[in-house]
C-alpha cells in the first residue's frame, strides 16, 4: 500500500512539472507569435538596439578617454556599451510584469486568467519570459554591433561569469518587478515602486558613469543596490576577464538579493491576487 501511495505520489509530481512546461511553452510560443505578427514593430526594436549603440559611441568621442582617471576601466565605449545594454534586460524584470498586469487589466482577460487552474504567480511570470528571450537576444545584438561596427574590445571575457550574475540579477530585479505588479492589482494605476527604484538605479547603478565619481555618501548608498553589483561584476567579467573567484563578493551579494526580494514579490503577487479575488475587483480598472 505504502509503495502504490509512493507511486502515485511520484507520477502526480512528474505530471504537474510537465504540465508547467507546457505552460511555459505555449506562453513564450503566443507571445512570440504576437511579436511576430507586427512585423514593423518587431524590426524597429531591433533598429533600437542599432540606434542605441550609435548614441554610446559619439557619446564616448566626447568623453574620450577621461574615465581612466576614475575607474579601472579607460575605454569609456565599451563601459557604456555594457550599461546599455544589459540595462534593457534588467528594466524587463523591473518593468515587464507590471506591463503585462496593465495590458491584462485593460483588455479585460485578467478576470478570466486568474479564474484558471493556474495559479496567479505563475500566470503573471509565465507571461514574461518571453521577453526575457527577446531582449537576451537584444543584449548579443547591441554587443555584436558594438564590436563589429564601432569597435568596442573585451579582454578575455568570462562568459561563465557573466550568465551567472546576470541569472542572479534577473531573479533579484523580478522580485522587485513582482512586487510592482502586486500592488497594481490593487491600486490598478500609478506605480510608485519601479518609478523609485528606475530613478535611483539610472542616478547611482553605473549605467553612464562609475558610481565612483559621485559622492562618497551616494556611492555607499549605491552599493545596496542589486544593479550596482551586477553591472559591476558583468563589466569585471568581460572587459577585464577576471577570474571567477574575484567576482564572488558581488554573486554574494545578488543571491542576497534574490534570496531576499524574490520569494517576497512571489508571496505579495499571491497575497494580492487572493484579495482582489475575494473583492470581486479583477475586472476592474
Amino acid at each position: 500500500m505504502s509503495i502504490q501511495r509512493n507511486t502515485i505520489s511520484y507520477t502526480f509530481y512528474w505530471t504537474n512539472k510537465l504540465n508547467s512546461v507546457r505552460k511555459i511553452y505555449a506562453f513564450i510560443k503566443r507571445d512570440m507569435l504576437i511579436d511576430l505578427s507586427y512585423k514593423l514593430v518587431f524590426a524597429f526594436k531591433f533598429f533600437r538596439a542599432f540606434l542605441a549603440v550609435c548614441s554610446v559611441y559619439f557619446l564616448s568621442i566626447i568623453v574620450g578617454d577621461g574615465l581612466e582617471r576614475f575607474n579601472e576601466y579607460s575605454d569609456y565605449f565599451s563601459f557604456a556599451l555594457l550599461g546599455i545594454a544589459f540595462s534593457e534586460l534588467l528594466n524587463t524584470g523591473l518593468n515587464g510584469f507590471t506591463k503585462k498586469m496593465r495590458s491584462f487589466m485593460s483588455e479585460g482577460s485578467l478576470e478570466a486568467m486568474f479564474g484558471t487552474p493556474t495559479q496567479p504567480t505563475q500566470l503573471i511570470i509565465f507571461s514574461c519570459l518571453w521577453q526575457f528571450l527577446f531582449e537576451s537576444l537584444n543584449i548579443f545584438l547591441t554587443l555584436f554591433l558594438g564590436i563589429v561596427i564601432f569597435g568596442a574590445q573585451f579582454s578575455n571575457p568570462n562568459y561563465l561569469g557573466m550568465i551567472v550574475i546576470l541569472i542572479l540579477t534577473i531573479f533579484a530585479f523580478s522580485g522587485l518587478g513582482l512586487i510592482s505588479a502586486s500592488i497594481i492589482l490593487v491600486i490598478k494605476r500609478g506605480d510608485p515602486i519601479n518609478w523609485m527604484f528606475t530613478q535611483l538605479f539610472l542616478l547611482l547603478g553605473g549605467t553612464l558613469f562609475p558610481v565612483t565619481i559621485l559622492p562618497q555618501p551616494l556611492q555607499v548608498l549605491s552599493h545596496l543596490l542589486p544593479i550596482t553589483h551586477s553591472l559591476h561584476a558583468i563589466r569585471k567579467a568581460l572587459l577585464q576577464g577576471v577570474a571567477f573567484g574575484e567576482l564572488t563578493i558581488h554573486i554574494l551579494a545578488l543571491i542576497a538579493f534574490s534570496i531576499i526580494i524574490f520569494p517576497i514579490g512571489i508571496w505579495m503577487c499571491g497575497l494580492m491576487a487572493r484579495k482582489t479575488k475575494m473583492m470581486g475587483d479583477l475586472a476592474a480598472y
